[in-house]
């Protein structure tokens, strides 16, 4: 089974799908008195266009004051394992976190459909097309906020349009 699947070291588990978010306040942003832009400037590139964005929503008003009261997260990586592809697993976890894990949560998700290395495969996967990725990530209730590169195609949802009684 270990030639075939992906094991977590140190545990005796099988590894089907795996979701990374980062959550960032708003309590945090407002104690730094700055915009999301200059503050996540500073931790990173991806991280940077999350934080314009985030702010011409607050100055557009675009979704109203769910960013005033509510967080931001970025789903850094969703990696699903090659045999379990097809599936709509990574969307169903996707849906289950927002759902269950973060109970109550409040504000903007940010995904960058963008090619990507597969670490639950010992084969190179890597995703190539982001064009694909975003269609992926449409069928969960993210949209496509308009960009010119086709190579990372940055989305949106707010956590109540994410599908979750699907």
């Amino acid at each position: 089974m270990k030639e075939k699947y992906y094991f977590e070291k140190n545990e005796d588990q099988i590894v089907v799908a795996r979701l990374e978010v980062t959550e960032f306040p708003n309590e945090w942003k407002e104690e730094m008195r700055g915009s999301w832009f200059c503050w996540l400037d500073v931790l990173d590139g991806d991280y940077a266009v999350i934080g314009e964005r985030a702010d011409r929503i607050v100055n557009e008003d675009i979704y109203g004051e769910v960013l005033e009261y509510g967080n931001l997260y970025y789903i850094q990586r969703l990696d699903v394992h090659p045999e379990f592809r097809g599936q709509e697993v990574g969307l169903k976890l996707i849906q289950h976190t927002f759902k269950y894990m973060l109970r109550n949560a409040n504000g903007i998700v940010f995904v960058i459909a963008k090619p990507m290395k597969s670490k639950l495969s010992k084969k190179s996967d890597v995703f190539r097309s982001s064009i694909r990725l975003s269609n992926y990530y449409k069928r969960c209730g993210f949209k496509r906020i308009r960009d010119g590169s086709t190579k990372s195609i940055v989305m949106e949802a707010c956590i109540e349009e994410l599908h979750l009684d699907s």
